[in-house]
């Protein structure tokens, strides 16, 4: 199933910004700029996290992380119960293709290859459709600002890293990633939730 990890940092809710009234959109950034921006936010969720775990010792952050994993748990399963029980299938699943491949039988490593895409699809689907549910947007939000309340709290300097996080997190929404992008913004995030 789905689940929340421990969230650290921001949470990633694909909120873009208005193009102010009258004024022309700005042109698109160089895949040099995106990645350059991309690094940069990686650096800075990377240098924030020790930080961040510091705050989350705090109960009242932890107790906001955990109404938000709640929230997205139950939107994911609304939006597929049957995932839960499906992605405990997944070990074994990836257990069966490793075998399949040492025994060198092509077609069953195949099929097995295809149906974890395919439970990884309709993971990915779910979590998308959870994305849009106002409860867990709330909860993200209100996770998000107590998480930096008080990491600004144990560190006064950190609001001005922050800042630019979430600057650099505008200028990269809607702008594809570089390769691996994604993963690796996830992996320099773990308030993301994933899989």
């Amino acid at each position: 199933m789905p689940t929340t990890r421990t969230s650290v940092l921001t949470v990633i809710l694909g909120v873009g910004l208005a193009t102010a009234a009258g004024a022309q959109p700005p042109a698109a950034p160089t895949p040099a700029q995106t990645r350059a921006w991309f690094d940069e936010a990686v650096a800075l969720q990377k240098a924030l996290h020790p930080l961040a775990l510091r705050a989350l010792r705090d109960p009242a952050v932890d107790g906001a992380r955990r109404a938000f994993a709640i929230a997205w748990e139950a939107a994911v399963r609304q939006a597929d119960p049957a995932l839960p029980k499906d992605w405990e299938q997944l070990p074994a699943l990836h257990a069966a293709f490793l075998a399949a491949q040492r025994r060198q039988d092509r077609a069953e490593a195949e099929r097995l290859r295809r149906q974890g895409l395919a439970l990884q699809a309709r993971a990915a689907r779910a979590q998308a459709r959870a994305w849009h549910d106002p409860t867990v947007q709330s909860r993200a939000r209100t996770f998000q600002q107590a998480l930096e309340r008080r990491m600004i709290a144990l560190d006064p300097s950190a609001a001005a890293r922050l800042r630019r996080l979430h600057e650099l997190e505008r200028r990269l929404d809607g702008v594809p990633l570089p390769a691996g992008g994604r993963d690796a913004m996830l992996q320099g995030n773990p308030s993301a939730p994933r899989p």
